[in-house]
Parts: structure tokens; sequence; C-alpha cells
């Protein structure tokens, strides 16, 4: 059975939830010092969160060109051995695990991204930056996640070529008329799908990390220094995108920067008008725009400014006095219309929370459903949050100002999951069960069976076909036995 969720993407899940408890956890009554403290005390976690996300990316972004290289290297070798095979098999998962993981951390930067622009009063309300904003930070998140989905396209598309190539393989075994030309054809899609692949990398990212002959060392970028005018220490991310990224991914002027700073502070970007996002370990991530001529390197002043010192900074200041018609520390009653008596709140509908689901996907592994809250009687701003148990979602918090609708695509395997969305202003938390997959087993299975024999002086080889039938956990036929687990 396949494993949907790799250790960084259950990281990026983990990881996002467990800041996003921490957030809801710290509000209260005790006023607007604390108020204050816990507004602080997010932005820092989310800042944190964005930094960490970007690491992942430039982490992801290396095994999965690794994984492209070695994938199209094996497909090319393929002698149609059973060693050869099995590499192949690996690499094609390993493929979808790496795409996996890095659309896993695109998504928790993107989520920390929305939280910081909802913070310091950009955004309001918006639960993904990558899609609601084409400019700073937002562009690059935006690039990121459009390769990111083209990586997946192609690996969804070289798993379904390589089970259709496997199937052929069977038949050629068994001498089945056709066999032979369809298993050729889809060995031949699979290298086409490999060499697209390697293609989108070269022509739309531009990075110093990836590996040879994936893609060569740049030789243009940003050189960063210090704003007292030292080198800064390497290892800082650089995340770019050119301003055509604007106008769609599929763009021709549309690339991309992803690279981490060597001992010479330099860092590849792609050539024109580009937006390049900087983050290091502890420091508020920076944004700074540069024209940058192909076979060149500009340079970047940067202010390393600790997270700490900048969250303060960042927050918007309150100067609403209690009682103005979108303060959210208001009592109830206030901004009553003409007529009202006073103290009453007819207009605001009692707090309330419904769940539902629906079936989005499935395939032969797993299920995917919408989870779906309806959240009313919204006054302020509310997390509502999706926990879950034998289950596995991005994006777990979604941030509101008003009432909404909020979904969620969660992925169940072979065990019912319980899912449960909680709304942080009344604390209110309600369960769902999702049907897990009911895999069936049953059918004929067929395989090969070899023995060779080495003498003094001779070599004998000699295979035999066989075939065991599956009836729920009974095995009959050239193999006996029962099945478990």
């Amino acid at each position: 059975m396949k494993s949907f969720v790799t250790p960084k993407m259950a990281l990026c899940m983990i990881f996002f939830f467990v800041l996003n408890i921490i957030g809801c956890s710290s509000g209260g009554s005790s006023g607007g010092s604390d108020d204050n403290l816990s507004a602080k005390a997010s932005l820092e976690e989310n800042l944190t969160t964005f930094n960490t996300a970007a690491t992942w990316v430039t982490e992801d972004m290396a095994a999965l060109y690794k994984t492209i290289g070695e994938l199209n290297t094996a497909i090319e070798t393929d002698d149609a051995s059973p060693e050869k095979t099995e590499e192949v098999g690996g690499l094609v998962d390993q493929f979808g695990y790496d795409a996996d993981a890095l659309m896993a951390s695109i998504e928790t930067m993107d989520q920390a991204e929305a939280e910081i622009q909802e913070a310091i009063g950009t955004e309001t309300g918006v639960t993904s930056i990558a899609v609601s904003t084409a400019i700073g930070v937002g562009l690059t998140i935006y690039g990121l996640y459009s390769f990111g989905s083209k990586m997946k396209e192609y690996s969804d598309d070289m798993t379904e070529h390589r089970k259709e190539r496997d199937e052929a393989a069977d038949g050629v075994m068994n001498n089945e008329d056709g066999a032979l030309e369809k298993f050729e054809q889809k060995n031949k899609d699979m290298g086409d799908t490999g060499r697209k692949a390697a293609e989108e990398v070269t022509t739309k990212i531009a990075s110093d990390i990836m590996l040879t002959p994936v893609n060569p060392s740049s030789t243009t970028g940003v050189i960063i220094k210090h704003i007292a005018g030292n080198k800064l220490q390497d290892g800082l991310k650089v995340i770019s995108t050119t301003e055509e990224c604007k106008d769609g991914y599929d763009s021709p002027g549309c690339k991309i920067g992803v690279d981490v700073t060597d001992d010479e502070d330099s860092a590849a970007a792609p050539a024109g008008n580009t937006t390049v996002v900087i983050t290091g370990d502890g420091l508020t991530r920076t944004v700074d725009e540069k024209n940058i001529t192909e076979d060149t390197y500009e340079e970047i002043t940067f202010d390393p400014l600790p997270i700490a010192d900048a969250a303060d900074e960042m927050l918007p200041s309150d100067d609403d006095e209690p009682g103005d018609k979108d303060d959210p520390k208001d009592e109830p009653g206030d901004d009553e219309e003409p007529g009202d008596e006073p103290g009453d709140d007819d207009d605001i509908p009692a707090p309330a929370m419904d769940l539902s689901f629906a079936k989005a996907s499935e395939d032969t592994d797993s299920i995917t459903y919408n989870v779906a809250a309806a959240v009313s009687g919204v006054t302020e701003r509310t997390s509502v949050t999706i926990s879950f148990q034998n289950a596995a979602t991005s994006g777990s918090t979604k941030t509101i100002s008003e009432d909404s609708t909020v979904i969620w695509s969660v992925t169940v395997l072979d065990k019912d999951a319980v899912v449960t969305v909680s709304r942080s202003d009344t604390g209110e938390s309600e369960p769902i069960t999702l049907p897990g997959k009911t895999i069936n087993y049953d059918g004929t299975y067929k395989g090969t069976a070899t023995t060779t024999f080495e003498g003094k002086d001779c070599f004998c080889v000699d295979s035999a076909t066989l075939t065991v039938f599956v009836s729920g956990s009974t095995l009959s036929g050239s193999v006996t036995g029962t099945l478990s687990g």
C-alpha cells in the first residue's frame, strides 16, 4: 500500500498545526495588553514558519531535481530486466513523493504568509496568498506554487505510464498480442514525461543548488550585503520571480529562482525585473526588486532585522476607541442602528457551525473528501482549524472575519477518519467521520519463478509461471496460505 504522506509533508502539517494551536489558545478576556502580546506572538510564529518553509522548499527542490535526473538515466538504460524494472519503479515513486513534499512546503509558506498579511492589515480574510496577490511575496509564492503543481502533473503522468507499462510487461510474458508494442510505447511515454520535467526545470528555474546534468551552474543573480557594507554569512534562502509571472506561469518570461547563498553571498536569480525574497534563521523576510541583467550579479543591501524586533514594527497601531464600528473589542450592543434599544443585537445571528462532506476523488488506495464548515455568528477575526486522525490535509487553519464557509481537501486511506473542526472565537468544536477506503485484493496474480543451478562445467536456468488466486484472506493455486494485515 502506498504512503501518501512523506516525512517532510507530515512535519509541515504538524508544525503548522501546532503553531496555530498556540495562536488560538493564547487569547483571553484580559484586555488590550494581552491581545497585543498574543498578536505579536502569533506574528512571530508565522514569520518563523515562513522561514522554515523556505528552507524546506530549497531542500525539496534539490531532492526533486536529483530524482528527475536519476529517473531519466534509469529510463534511458532500461533493458526490461527485473532489476531495471524495480529501479525505475522505485524512482517513479520517489518522483511522486518529492513532488508532494515540495507542494506541502509551498502550501505551508503560503498559509504562513496569508496569516502575516492578515496580521499587518495588508489583506483581510485571505486563505491563500498564491491565488490572491500578484505582488511582492505573493508573486514569488505564486511562481513556486505553479511550478510545484506542474511537477505534480508530471509525476502523476509518470505513475500512470509506469502502471500501464508494467501491465504490458505482464502481457509480453504471457505472449499476448500487441503487448510488446504497448510496452515499448509506454516506455517511450515515460521517457518523454521525464524529459518534459527536466525541461521544465531548465526553462523555468534559476538555481545553483540543482545537481547537474539537470541544471547547469548559473552566472546570473544577486550578491547580498549587510547594510553596513560587510558581507553576510552564507546560508540565506533567496526566492525570486520575474514580473512576467503576473501574466501567468505559462508566460515565456515567467522565471523562478530558488537558491541559498554560498561563501561569496551570491545567489542565482532570473534575469529581468525580478522580485527577490530573502530569509534567514531568526530574520524577518525581506523583499527587494531588482532589474537583473543576464550574466551579471546585482547587489542588494540587506538589513537583517531579527523577527522578535520586527513584529512590533509590522503590527498596525490601534488608534480606534472602544465602541467604534470596526473595533474587534466592542461590547455586544455597540453600533446600534437607529431605533434599536440599547443592547439589542437582533441583526447578529447566534454563533453556529455546521459540517458536511462530499467525495471529491478516489483511487485504488485512498479517497479524497471536501470537508466544509459553514461558520455563522462571526463578529471578529476568527481562526477555523481542522484536526484529524487517520487522514491528511494541508493548510489546517483558515482565518475569516465574517460569516463564511471554509473548505478543506482531506485524504483518507483504509481506516475511517475522524476530523474535528474548531473555531477560536467561541471555542466550539464539531467532529465528523469520513469513511475509509475499502480495499479488495480479490483476483488472479501471476509471476515468474526462476531457478538456477551452477555446476563445475555447466550452468542451468529454468523459469515457470506461477498463478495465485486471492479470495478474502485465502491464497490458492501455485501458492497456498492466508493473507493478514
